[in-house]
C-alpha cells in the first residue's frame, strides 16, 4: 500500500483486517490517510491489497471490489 502513496511515511491507516475470498485470496481491506504532492492530507480512502496490486478510493472504481472482497 505504501509504494502507492506519494508520501508513504505520512500514511495513516484505520480499520485495517485480513480478509480471504477464493476469488481474491488473501486481501487487506482498510483505510488510509496520507499527504498528496502539496503537503496536505487527502483524508482517509478505502483501499484493497492483494499483495502485488492496491485498488484505492479515489483512483479507482473501487466498489465492486470493497464488496466482493471486504464486506
Amino acid at each position: 500500500m505504501r509504494n502507492e502513496l506519494k508520501d508513504p511515511d505520512s500514511a495513516q491507516f484505520r480499520d485495517v483486517r485480513a480478509n480471504y475470498t477464493e476469488e481474491f485470496g488473501v486481501v487487506a481491506c482498510g483505510r488510509v490517510n496520507a499527504k498528496n504532492q502539496l503537503g496536505g492530507y487527502t483524508g482517509f480512502r478505502r483501499f484493497v491489497s492483494g499483495g502485488q496490486s492496491v485498488i484505492l478510493e479515489g483512483r479507482d472504481n473501487i466498489a465492486e471490489a470493497w464488496t466482493e472482497a471486504c464486506l
